[in-house]
């Protein structure tokens, strides 16, 4: 399944792991987290895409758009985790646990900012489609 072996890949992935020291957060960012830069994501979409002709058994492929949003309090620190990650995450091509993965690409990024309490976080929202064998 695609979710869970897109969240065991990020925190088994040695460079995005030690980018964000394990803070790798489904959904919503834990109101304990005070260290940063973390990172969140969720499937925005899911679309059945086509049949895979070539593939035995007509493998079906799929694609799925992922938020995934970087946040961090220097706007230095946000851009830089940002720019690190879509790097190494950017045009992923293989497998993920036991996902065949046919590509992932970058849709959107945009950068805002939040309110935490009398604090401000900058946080970088990047729109991933990964196309993926069902």
């Amino acid at each position: 399944m695609l979710h869970n072996d897109l969240f065991t890949y990020l925190t088994t992935t040695t460079a995005i792991n030690n980018l964000f020291s394990g803070r790798i957060y489904h959904m919503s960012l834990p109101q304990s987290v005070t260290t940063y830069p973390s990172l969140t994501f969720q499937q925005i979409t899911r679309n059945e895409e086509a049949l895979d002709m070539e593939a035995p058994n007509d493998a079906k492929i799929d694609s799925c758009v992922y938020q995934f949003n970087v946040i961090a309090v220097a706007s230095a620190d946000v851009v830089s985790a940002a720019d690190t990650f879509n790097s190494i995450f950017r045009n992923f091509r293989g497998t993920m646990g036991t996902t065949k993965v046919h590509t992932v690409e970058m849709n959107n990024q945009t950068q805002l900012e939040e309110r935490d309490g009398d604090k401000l976080r900058r946080v970088i929202n990047m729109d991933y489609t990964i196309i993926f064998d069902v």
